[in-house]
């Protein structure tokens, strides 16, 4: 067995966590999906962030999508807001950012954020759903439609094969699914098995 000196870079807790930061999407209703971040934990305390504080908040673009900057503003356009948190937990913040075009449009449960200082901002790295539009990101072209004309022509089946279902043509009698799950015959055997034996 071999060992080697173990190089440690730890960095003061607080500079760089993953603790404390949540975001989450929510959607209500029919409405378009609302970002939400909360701020508990070691985060808390790092931000430092006071209840309805203004918050400057910058979106990433281009190699920087799906990171945010967040610094305290007078001048900021996001809102911090105080909530108690259940007995024996400290309390935590929230900053809800709202509908942001350049994410996906779908509820997401909230997970944690990467988050560290950066030129007098905490830079949050948002969860994986916000690599899902990233612009590098390679765009897979839905597969193609069939006009309905083309998709509602039957089909022949191959030699020897019997299909599984024959689409109903006009004057046919409409099947009767349940009768068939049932074993029941089909309409018209007992008829006809009673005229074979009278």
């Amino acid at each position: 067995m071999a060992f080697v000196l173990a190089v440690i870079d730890a960095k003061p807790v607080g500079a760089s966590s993953t603790s404390g930061i949540k975001a989450t999407l929510a959607k209500y209703r029919n409405g378009p999906a609302q970002l939400l971040l909360s701020i508990g934990g070691e985060a808390f305390d790092a931000l430092g962030f006071s209840a309805d504080s203004k918050v400057e908040v910058l979106l990433g673009t281009e190699n920087d999508h799906g990171l945010l900057r967040l610094r305290a503003d007078k001048k900021g356009q996001a809102t911090v807001a105080q909530k108690k948190a259940p007995k024996g937990s400290k309390p935590y913040q929230t900053i809800r950012l709202g509908h942001q075009q350049v994410f996906v449009d779908r509820a997401e449960k909230a997970q944690a954020c990467h988050y560290e200082k950066v030129d007098g901002y905490f830079e949050i790295v948002l969860p994986p759903w916000a690599d899902e539009t990233h612009p590098t990101r390679k765009k897979t072209s839905p597969a193609p439609v069939e006009p309905a004309a083309e998709r509602a022509k039957p089909v022949a089946p191959k030699a020897g094969c019997v299909p599984a279902f024959e689409p109903r043509r006009p004057g046919r009698p409409k099947r009767n699914v349940t009768a068939d799950m049932m074993g029941d015959p089909a309409p018209g055997r007992r008829e006809a098995v009673d005229a074979i034996n009278p």
